[in-house]
């Protein structure tokens, strides 16, 4: 997948891309900023076998996955799919009879 965002109008315009991987099932599973001078730093992302994403990180150097590693985020699901609101989030949890 890659996307091309340009925020200049002269004849010689740097462009900015935003490149990423997928998995077979057309999950986002890497993606990086690049210009013509740079390469970011990928984000990545894991999921279970429903499709959730479970995990988030970002590499810490462009030799290895930041997903080896125990850094970043991880996401966990109650029984029905529902993911808790993480602390400091002004999300709200559904209680007992709020459904």
């Amino acid at each position: 997948m890659l996307r091309e965002h340009d925020e200049q109008t002269a004849a010689a315009r740097p462009v900015s891309v935003l490149d990423a991987t997928e998995d077979d099932d057309g999950r986002i599973t890497a993606d990086y900023f690049k210009d013509a001078t740079t390469t970011g730093l990928a984000d990545r992302y894991a999921y279970d076998d429903a499709g959730r994403m479970t995990r988030s990180c970002t590499d810490t150097s462009t030799t290895g996955s930041c997903l080896t590693g125990n850094n970043g985020s991880t996401y966990n699901y109650d029984k029905v799919g529902a993911s808790p609101p993480h602390p400091g989030s002004s999300g709200s949890a559904a209680r007992s009879g709020d459904i």
